[in-house]
């Protein structure tokens, strides 16, 4: 017990009328004494802000202010609960002292002061720190006020029991007493606390009997229970309130949904583990954290959503104009080989890890550069991800995470059709076909085989309608990227004119070169396209680009006939015959149309046996060359049944013909040995 509260009883003793030769004072020492009642009271009014301390001295604290101040039962309770609020509001103003600037070492004039770097894991634990104190003061305060002057159980509250005990004419013994030992107070056992036994032996009889009498049914000895419900009420909830700002202003400093969760996870424990509150205040407590828990959780995912949106349409344009003109620098940033690692000595190096997982990536058609802008969407969806199974193994958590999950997803929903946007603003201002191309293959990642749309967990509607929109781009672009292709293939090779036949030279049976240079240039722009693990679809973009390119090629070539033209005919009609579908009847009308127009125009033809045994060998030599043109089983033109059949589907070439080059070729002049090659 405090000191000032063993004086309780003489000061108040003093104040009672005795006759001066009874009871003498000097006025000299009376005026000295009586000075202690406002230290007292000042002090015991300071000590009511220590809010861990027990019941039994804050009731003697509290009777000091009612008998020394003469102040009101009720009265004290709202003492009481105004000392507190000060003791939380100094608890909660540390996030506020927190951010004040104090240099860590001395700073000479003129110099800005450093600030004091903390760490988030240390953060963390100053939050926890805080959080408890508050939580603390505020369940205590509670629980101290309720044992004070709550009636409990047919039994007067704690202060009324004090008070009937000190004017009582009985003495109960200590078993039978409900009261603390240090609130049992008698005239005795406060003068016997004197410093020495002599002055207790000359103080009159009548003081040392003395029981100050104490009206309990005076409006003033008591405090009403509707009184003290509805104060601690109105203070529990301007607490929490004031509690709740501080929080949202603390939690700024909480980097990631891990740490938000742990605090949470340890709030909760505290909470429940704490008897100082009733049931729906512990309900109300942990409905404010999940509160604050839910908006920084949502901050942090909006901000991650809108950083990525922004980063990806940020890389996007800085890759498609770090593009250049050369078509060989284009194609070297589109499959670009990724460094080989540092030599390791241990079979998991990290470097050796991620060569290989770059090298894998490639093989499904993840070049280094589209990589580079997958991932920042990839990474952000699955932290988001990564962060939703760490609240879903919350206890008690299913409201909250579903109140997560609805603020969430309209601002993922965002991000993905912000994603739509960039590619379709990205696409609209390229007219280049290598441009084109990665659009169109980042696209495709995004529509069909990247993890984005579902690790960032948008729902199956937005899911769904997401990727039909990507479909819907990639499809727009690869169109354009067709009609580039083949319009600039066609300008470049149909206005070669044939070169004439001379009576000696043998009559040709092979397609022009002409012919093979735009399918080369095709096959080469259709490998830059990119091949798609989907078999089938990647089986009708080569259809449907191959139909276009020949129905072109058919209108700006093949006007004139001649023997070189229907070998071009016959060898575009065996292609066709490869990927035969319904979708190919009329482009082999038109060339079977054509054939027939040049056999009745034409006289001297070889025959269409020979034609066809030349086109057949020319496809099997050239076969390897046009493999992506050539991608369905053949069926009559493989004559090869060795070894080397998986390899050279339609058969290997005659050995026994004299070599014709598939392109026209200059005539090596005579210092053609001389140059230097290397």
């Amino acid at each position: 017990m405090h000191w000032y509260v063993l004086h309780i009883g003489p000061i108040f003793y003093a104040q009672v009328p005795y006759h001066q030769d009874q009871f003498p004072l000097i006025q000299r020492q009376w005026d000295a004494v009586s000075q202690f009642r406002s230290q007292i009271v000042h002090k015991a009014t300071m000590s009511l802000r220590e809010y861990d301390t027990s019941s039994s001295d804050t009731c003697a604290t509290l009777l000091t202010l009612h008998l020394l101040d003469s102040r009101p039962l009720t009265e004290t309770l709202s003492v009481f609960l105004d000392q507190r609020s000060r003791s939380l509001h100094t608890a909660i103003s540390w996030g506020q002292r927190k951010r004040s600037v104090s240099p860590s070492l001395p700073q000479a004039n003129g110099h800005i002061p450093e600030m004091n770097m903390v760490s988030p894991k240390h953060t963390v634990k100053q939050i926890k720190d805080a959080a408890r104190v508050a939580l603390d003061t505020i369940a205590l305060t509670i629980k101290t006020a309720r044992d004070v002057f709550e009636d409990k159980d047919s039994q007067k509250s704690m202060v009324a029991s004090v008070l009937e005990h000190i004017q009582s004419d009985s003495v109960l013994p200590p078993a039978q007493n409900a009261l603390p030992a240090e609130l049992q107070l008698t005239t005795q056992a406060l003068l016997m606390t004197l410093p020495s036994s002599t002055h207790f032996m000359f103080l009159p009889q009548n003081l040392k009997s003395y029981k100050p009498y104490v009206d309990l049914d005076s409006s003033s000895s008591r405090v009403p229970p509707s009184h003290l419900i509805q104060k601690v009420e109105d203070w529990f909830k301007k607490s929490s309130q004031n509690l709740q700002s501080a929080l949202d202003r603390w939690f700024l400093d909480v980097p990631s949904v891990k740490d938000v969760w742990s605090l949470r996870s340890t709030v909760r424990k505290w909470i429940y583990s704490s008897s100082s509150m009733k049931e729906q205040e512990i309900e109300d407590t942990n409905l404010i954290f999940d509160d604050v828990c839910r908006r920084r959780i949502a901050e942090i995912w909006k901000a991650s959503l809108i950083s990525t949106q922004a980063s990806f349409g940020a890389s996007l344009s800085a890759v498609v104009l770090s593009f250049g003109e050369n078509m060989d620098a284009r194609i070297d940033n589109l499959f670009r080989t990724p460094p080989l690692p540092a030599a390791s000595f241990g079979p998991m190096d990290a470097s050796f890890q991620k060569y290989k997982s770059t090298l894998r990536k490639q093989l499904l058609g993840r070049t280094t550069l589209l990589d580079d802008v997958l991932r920042i969407l990839e990474n952000c969806a699955r932290s988001i991800q990564h962060d939703l199974s760490q609240v879903l193994t919350g206890d008690n958590s299913n409201a909250l995470v579903t109140r997560l999950r609805n603020e969430y997803r309209p601002q993922a929903a965002t991000l993905c059709f912000g994603v739509v946007d960039a590619l379709n603003n990205a696409s609209e201002s390229i007219t280049d076909s290598s441009r084109l191309v990665f659009v169109a293959q980042l696209a495709d990642e995004l529509a069909t085989y990247s993890s984005f749309v579902t690790d960032v967990s948008v729902g199956v509607g937005v899911e769904k309608d997401f990727r039909n929109k990507v479909k819907l781009c990639r499809d727009d672009i690869v169109d354009r990227w067709r009609s580039y292709t083949i319009s600039n293939i066609i300008s470049t090779h149909w206005h070669r004119s044939l070169p004439p036949i001379l009576p000696s030279s043998p009559m040709s049976t092979v397609p022009s070169p002409d012919l093979m240079g735009a399918l080369l240039s095709l096959t080469h722009a259709m490998q830059e396209l990119g091949i798609s693990r989907d078999l089938r679809r990647q089986s009708n973009l080569v259809d449907w680009t191959l139909q276009i390119f020949i129905a072109q090629f058919l209108r700006n070539r093949f006007d004139a006939g001649s023997i070189q033209t229907l070998c071009d005919l016959i060898f575009l009609q065996k292609l066709i015959d490869v990927r035969m579908g319904s979708d190919w009847t009329d482009v082999r009308q038109l060339l079977d149309e054509k054939a027939v127009h040049i056999r009745e125009t034409v006289v001297e033809l070889p025959s269409q046996e020979d034609i066809e045994r030349s086109v057949s060998d020319y496809i099997a030599r050239t076969q390897v060359l046009f493999g992506i043109l050539l991608r369905n089983t053949p069926s009559s033109l493989s004559h090869s049944n060795d070894k080397l059949a998986t390899l050279l589907p339609f058969g290997s070439p005659l050995l026994d013909q004299a070599f014709q080059p598939a392109i026209d070729v200059a005539k090596a002049s005579s210092r053609f040995g001389l140059l230097l090659v290397g």
